[in-house]
Parts: structure tokens; C-alpha cells; sequence
């Protein structure tokens, strides 16, 4: 499920300590089952970097690794957002 959700939550779950499955969909913008490869890879990267495990939760730094993308790309897409903005509305 496929769920669009604005810049601004997206930066805010960028700087988030750790994400769940849904939320990095949410944040990625993509399907249920892409999230789950991505969590996937996420917790393979921690393992070779050694980054501490959570239950059902994956540290944020390791899904901005493997995704390619950083807090800076979503704060910048946010501002962009910003601009955008009907002003007054």
C-alpha cells in the first residue's frame, strides 16, 4: 500500500532514531513489499557496520544508506515544498 504523505512528514521521519516497516514505505514512497526489502537491506548493512539490532524496528541511518538518500535530500524537498505553498490559503 502505497500511501503520499508531504515533505515535511518525510523529513520528519528522516530524522527519526528508527523506522518500521510502514514508515519506510512512507517515507520512500513506496509499496509494502519494496519497504520490507529495504528493511532487509537495512538490517544487512547494520550488520556489517555493526550497528545495533531493535526488535521490529531499523535505525533510520541505515535505511537512508541503502536507499541512497539523506536527511538533507528530504529537509531540501521540504523547503522546496515550502515555496510551493498557495500563500494565505
Amino acid at each position: 500500500m502505497k500511501s503520499k504523505i508531504s515533505y515535511k512528514d518525510r523529513y520528519m521521519l528522516s530524522i527519526s532514531e528508527t523506522l518500521t516497516v510502514k514508515e519506510i514505505g512512507l517515507l520512500l514512497g513506496v509499496c509494502d513489499n519494496k519497504a520490507s526489502k529495504i528493511r532487509s537491506q537495512a538490517l544487512d548493512y547494520c550488520i556489517m557496520e555493526d550497528i545495533p539490532l531493535y526488535t521490529r524496528e531499523v535505525p533510520t541511518e541505515a535505511v537512508l544508506k541503502v536507499s541512497n538518500k539523506s536527511i538533507d535530500y528530504y529537509y531540501n524537498k521540504y523547503l522546496l515544498e515550502l515555496k510551493l505553498e498557495p500563500q494565505g490559503a
